[in-house]
């Protein structure tokens, strides 16, 4: 079996696939027999060159879509496989005492049609990171961690902080809860109704609950939100 001219690697039920196009362009993934769930190992970009692990769903919360996918439409979470990673990752960093920050991110960037969830675990953010060792064997044992996750637990889509949010990240950390979907304060002004119920929509399971950073959403857009969340009868706690 092959995809993109590359061949499939097969180990029990896991697959290893190899995609031609930057993996926020990619498609057609959801199509291969007895795909389930994507995981993408991926490279985090950033100007301020800080080593980061991160986990994050992919999806254009506004009218744009700059990067991928298209605007105003989210891939499928998968929280339970997203916080198995994001422990992993932890875990890891803590064992082997190296210096990168940990976190979940907010929901961007393609791809977003695909009707299996898929889920980003990033270097970040430059050359050096990129290409360190240590960072990739993390990954991939939290890929495989994630990949390999049974267990079970609340799903719920975070409101509120920055890009790097790291209310829910330790919220997820301490908690049977998984947060996937991500809304940060500079998209929430804008953040349309039906883009609130998609991520609902778009969690893989059964999502009814919203946690908001309440402190990281200014009052008038918080207030909206929470009236938006009990219109669509979902339950909030705070992160």
């Amino acid at each position: 079996m092959r995809f993109d001219g590359f061949p499939i690697l097969r180990n029990g039920n896991l697959l290893l696939v190899t995609v031609e196009s930057d993996s926020i362009y990619a498609s057609g993934l959801d199509e291969i027999p007895g795909a389930e769930s994507v995981i993408f190992a991926s490279r985090h970009s950033s100007s301020s060159g800080q080593s980061t692990l991160t986990v994050h769903v992919p999806g254009n919360p506004l009218r744009e879509a700059r990067y991928g996918g298209e605007p105003e439409s989210l891939a499928v979470a998968d929280p339970l496989r997203m916080r198995a990673a994001l422990i992993r990752l932890k875990s890891e960093v803590a064992e082997r005492v190296v210096s990168y920050h940990v976190s979940l991110e907010a929901t961007h960037h393609g791809p977003t049609e695909m009707d299996i969830p898929v889920t980003f675990v990033e270097i970040g953010s430059g050359p050096m990171q990129w290409e360190d060792p240590v960072a990739g064997d993390i990954v991939a044992r939290a890929i495989l961690d994630a990949a390999e996750s049974t267990s079970t637990l609340r799903a719920a889509v975070g409101f509120g902080g920055g890009h790097y949010a790291p209310k829910f990240t330790d919220f997820v950390l301490e908690q049977n809860i998984g947060i996937g979907h991500i809304f940060p304060r500079y998209c929430t002004h804008e953040l349309a109704d039906t883009v609130v119920d998609l991520a609902f929509k778009r969690t893989e399971g059964t999502c009814t609950l919203a946690v908001i950073d309440r402190k990281g959403i200014q009052g008038a857009d918080r207030e909206r939100i929470i009236s938006i969340l009990s219109r669509l009868g979902v339950e909030t706690c705070r992160a």
